[in-house]
This record gives structure tokens, C-alpha cells and sequence, in this order.
């Protein structure tokens, strides 16, 4: 379902995430959860960027990550289809239960109503883990954005 365990997985993303000119919710809740999923691979994550640093790999040089990075990015895959998606969908839900109190009052309140039909609450979920994705997508804007400034001032 979204790129973990035995289903086919996504590319890697590449450094910088474009998070904020997203507006598909499926998209964000895509890229949110590769976050996650990159979170408990950081060693292979931390080889890749290693990789396209010291090669001089632009942001989005989708060909050139292959060319001069293609075993790192192997790795990474690897290690992201090893990941319980389960675990990565629960802790997004954890992420919307802190974050997204309303969203998850609308889906609580479906379930409730509809327990035995869980197709039903479809959109609250959705509506729930669109913004957990927001939220952490966003966080790491930030970090993302503290950290280049930080690396401008070096130079």
C-alpha cells in the first residue's frame, strides 16, 4: 500500500523534502510515511546523502543518484522494505492523535458509529493521517530549513 513489507517500493526520496507543494493527500501521507520508514533505516539514509555530497548531486538529480550513488540507494530501499508498515501507519495514527485532535474525534466518532463497517470512516481517516503527514512533513521543512542556514553561515 505505501511502499513497505513485500509491496513494491518508491524511489527514495531525495534530500529536501517537497512536502509543502503537495496537495494530494494520498502524496503527503506517501511522503510522511517514507519519512518514517527512512527514520528507521538512518544509517543507510546518512550513506546516501554521504554519497550524493561528496559527488556534488544536485537536489532531484534522480539520474545521477543511480549513476554515482546506485548501491547506497539499494541499500536504503532494502532496508525501507524490511519496515513494519503497520507500525509505520501506527505511528502516524500516534503522530494525529497528538496533533490532529478534531480529525481524530470525526474518526473516533465514525467508528463508533460505524464499528462494524470500517469502509465507512474511510474519508476521517484519511482526513486524520493527512494531517499527521502535514505535521511531520513540515517538521522536517523546518529542521531541513535550521539546518541549511546553519551551513550557510559556515561559508
Amino acid at each position: 500500500m505505501f511502499g513497505f513489507g513485500n509491496s513494491t517500493p518508491e524511489p527514495a526520496p531525495q534530500p529536501g523534502f517537497p512536502g509543502s507543494g503537495m496537495g494530494n493527500p494520498e502524496e503527503k501521507i506517501m511522503m510522511a510515511t517514507t519519512i518514517l520508514a527512512m527514520n528507521n533505516c538512518q544509517q543507510q539514509t546518512a550513506n546516501l546523502h554521504e554519497c550524493t555530497q561528496r559527488n556534488g548531486i544536485r537536489d532531484g538529480d534522480e539520474r545521477a543518484v543511480q549513476q554515482k550513488c546506485g548501491g547506497e540507494l539499494q541499500q536504503l530501499t532494502g532496508c525501507m522494505q524490511n519496515v513494519d508498515e503497520e507500525q509505520v501507519m501506527g505511528a502516524m495514527l500516534g503522530i494525529a492523535g497528538g496533533q490532529c485532535p478534531s480529525q481524530m474525534r470525526d474518526l473516533q466518532s465514525c467508528i463508533s458509529s460505524n464499528g462494524s463497517n470500517p469502509q465507512a470512516c474511510e474519508r476521517q481517516y484519511i482526513g486524520a493521517m493527512e494531517c499527521a503527514a502535514d505535521f511531520i512533513i513540515s517538521e522536517v521543512e523546518k529542521a531541513t530549513n535550521q539546518l541549511q542556514s546553519r551551513n550557510q553561515g559556515m561559508w
